[in-house]
């Protein structure tokens, strides 16, 4: 079986998912010729938070974003290219309805197998953000999306959701049934060995993730407040950037307002490796998610990452993670989304110094490793 696979990345921040389960553990099962755009990495030092320096401007009219865009159109006739001439047994095109549009057409012609990877809804979350912004030039680009998207799942076949919750949205959403898959998201428990023995900093709390708008990060930081009243020496570490530069901003200028700028520590984008460092060495960490339509589809990396460094998490209660928790038996982990609700969790765990057992980090890396899910994956790609 030969696959060839289109992967928009939409971060200055390689997908740990993508790098590692479809670059990693999918090629050793399959041949796999991957289409993506390069990795980007920004140099910064985050030993000391006067060093901080903003993440690559990808806003409104950046260089950055530019380049992004003629890219993303490169990369897709590449690959419409490598179809034509090489026929692939099975075309993935991930989390973009315009490049899917063109390569289902192009199935049409050839007749190779297609299908459809969702991470997130595109076309929702466009709108959501159009209507914040008052935005009619938004809101046309999000109807012209969800149009595309809605093409795409009439004509798709078979499909890979990144949770089962999102599964059933769309199999509701189009009254139908895909030959599909849900494949959350994982970690390399492996890799994650290494980290394991790094000291654990008191009272160093950590969230790992975007610091995008739409995260609502002023949560884990009302959160952190809670907690240092009770922990004055408490320090909180936000391992992660947002693509667009005024969202950064907003969150430090929010760190600057609460008073916390010497408490809270704002890293950036930096790479799996240093972010692993911070993430083990800390008591313990925040699997915060907003809750609304989009994300309670989600399948958030935070907490599986948590659990294979052996962190314990307080996490919210959107059905990825509460299946999660199910699965592996830490459902006192999970809460609302009430700041005093999770505050009051975290001065729990940290006060007993809670530490994972091992026994429940296995049956964690039986279900989210990425060698098991790439072995899932393979199974679902071979039956198509």
């Amino acid at each position: 079986m030969e696959v060839a696979f289109l992967s928009r990345e939409e971060f200055p921040s390689y997908r740990e998912d993508v790098a590692t389960l479809i670059e990693s553990e999918l090629s050793s099962h399959c041949d796999i010729k991957f289409f993506a755009r390069s990795k980007v990495t920004d140099e910064k030092s985050i030993e000391k938070n006067n060093d901080y320096k903003f993440t690559k401007d990808y806003g409104k009219g950046s260089l950055a974003r530019k380049l992004n865009k003629i890219s993303q159109l490169v990369l897709l006739i590449k690959f419409c290219n490598y179809m034509v001439k090489h026929r692939a047994s099975i075309a993935i095109v991930r989390d973009d309805p315009f490049s899917a549009m063109v390569v289902i057409l192009l199935s049409k012609l050839f007749g190779f197998e297609f299908c459809y990877w969702v991470s997130f809804l595109n076309g929702e979350m466009l709108r959501d953000d159009a209507m914040r912004r008052k935005s009619r030039i938004r809101m046309m680009l999000a109807y012209w999306t969800l149009s595309l998207e809605t093409f795409v799942f009439r004509q798709a076949s078979n499909a890979i959701f990144q949770s089962e919750p999102m599964q059933e949205y769309f199999e509701s959403r189009y009254s139908r049934k895909f030959k599909s898959i849900a494949i959350p998201m994982g970690a390399d428990f492996i890799n994650a060995e290494r980290f394991k023995s790094n000291k654990r900093v008191p009272y160093s709390i950590s969230y790992i993730g975007s610091m995008d708008l739409s995260r609502n990060i002023d949560f884990v930081i009302d959160t952190f407040a809670l907690v240092k009243e009770e922990i004055p020496t408490s320090k909180l570490f936000l391992i992660g950037g947002s693509v667009r530069k005024d969202s950064e901003e907003r969150v430090k200028e929010y760190i600057d307002q609460k008073g916390l700028t010497s408490s809270i520590i704002l890293t950036g984008h930096i790479d799996r490796e240093k972010a692993w460092e911070l993430l083990s060495s800390s008591s313990i960490s925040i699997s915060y998610v907003p809750r609304n339509s989009f994300f309670d589809v989600s399948s958030p990396t935070k907490f599986v990452e948590s659990i294979a460094l052996g962190v314990p998490v307080v996490a919210s209660d959107i059905p990825d993670q509460k299946l999660f928790s199910e699965q592996i038996g830490l459902e006192k982990f999970i809460c609302r989304n009430d700041k005093e609700e999770f505050s009051n969790k975290i001065l729990e765990i940290v006060n007993r110094n809670e530490v994972l057992e091992e026994s429940t980090i296995k049956k964690a890396k039986e279900t989210r490793d990425y060698r098991f899910l790439g072995i899932r994956l393979y199974n679902f790609l071979n039956e198509i």
